[in-house]
């Protein structure tokens, strides 16, 4: 039978993702940044594709995460006041921590405010990460969003560690944002173009 994608008529759904810098790196092209927490400090690898951060030492007072954006101007995703956005990353963590998503809104350099999603029990295996994915509404007076991946600060102790990878930002839910949707039978859910 002759259907959908076959038939020459058909062609594949395409989404666009605004992140800007999608897959982890540690290029130290000004994303994909560690926040280790006041007097901490730790390492930073690529495993299994994902921004990993190992802390050596714990954290005494701030946050600890990571961010997904970048720490300037640029390198946050360009956003319209009072649309709505379904931001999500793919985390995994030492086994038993919460993570959540974090993110600040800007109206260029200027903060305006923040908001975040809720602690939740993640993979410990970054071969086989958990998705996690918010939606989020973009106030009056915003020009940028940053992103990052936070840790419950008491949960940091000398060993524990965070991953991420695959950042996406869309205008609605789609294949995969929610980590529950696969492809149809026969069709792979693919990550296209350059990060």
């Amino acid at each position: 039978t002759v259907g959908p994608y076959f038939d020459g008529a058909t062609q594949p759904r395409v989404r666009t993702n605004r992140a800007l810098t999608p897959q982890a790196t540690t290029s130290g092209s000004g994303v994909w940044l560690p926040f280790w927490g006041t007097n901490a400090t730790g390492t930073v690898t690529l495993q299994d594709g994902m921004y990993r951060m190992l802390w050596s030492s714990v954290p005494t007072a701030s946050v600890a995460r990571i961010l997904v954006t970048g720490a300037n101007e640029a390198s946050r995703i360009p956003v319209t006041p009072g649309e709505t956005l379904v931001i999500g990353v793919d985390v995994s963590a030492s086994a038993g921590k919460n993570v959540r998503l974090q993110w600040d809104f800007y109206n260029g350099a200027s903060f305006v405010t923040n908001g975040n999603g809720t602690y939740q029990s993640v993979s410990s295996n970054t071969a086989a990460p958990s998705r996690l994915v918010e939606t989020v509404t973009v106030p009056s007076g915003t020009t940028g969003l940053a992103l990052y991946v936070r840790r419950e600060l008491a949960d940091v102790t000398t060993g524990s560690w965070i991953a991420g990878n695959r950042f996406s930002v869309f205008s609605d839910l789609s294949d995969y944002m929610d980590g529950s949707t696969g492809a149809p039978q026969g069709y792979a859910v693919a990550w296209e173009g350059t990060p």
